[in-house]
């Protein structure tokens, strides 16, 4: 699927969801980025992989800092984009909010310890909260190997 084909499909489902002229200007200006974002990799057609890559463009062209409105506006776009190239349909469902903590016991100490440690070092809550989500990912991703702890990692 094209580019401007799946962002055109975008607009139209957005406006057709009944979403307000505002919002619908702000997806029109994440629609915009997203085009410029894959015309300077030359790229003409959507991959999910593509779309990480844009919702990972978070940090600010003008800052150099990690921009929290493109964190969430970058995200929901390529949700509602990943929803409707894998099913066809795009899914205008939130997602939960709230503090998430790794699963095991174990692990929910290891990361109070790292939040700990990021406060020391950063006052930006956005800087700390992209950190934190990192070890929250890495953390999970051990808790679905049932990795306890770092020593139970092997290289073979």
């Amino acid at each position: 699927m094209t580019i401007d084909a799946i962002c055109a499909s975008c607009i139209e489902a957005v406006r057709k969801a009944g979403y307000n002229e505002s919002t619908i200007f702000n997806y029109e200006g994440v629609v915009r980025r997203f085009r410029e974002f894959c015309k300077e990799r030359d790229v003409n057609v959507y991959s999910c992989e593509l779309g990480k890559k844009y919702a990972d463009n978070v940090i600010s062209k003008k800052t150099g800092k990690l921009s929290l409105n493109r964190y969430h506006t970058q995200g929901r776009f390529i949700r509602l984009i990943d929803s409707y190239f894998n099913t066809g349909k795009f899914d205008f469902s939130t997602l939960k909010k709230g503090k998430i903590s790794p699963d095991k016991p174990d692990h929910k100490i290891i990361y109070g310890g790292y939040q700990k440690y990021l406060h020391s070092l950063y006052e930006n809550e956005n800087t700390i909260h992209f950190y934190e989500y990192g070890m929250y990912c890495v953390l999970q991703f051990l808790n679905k190997y049932d990795i306890i702890n770092l020593e139970q990692l092997k290289t073979d």
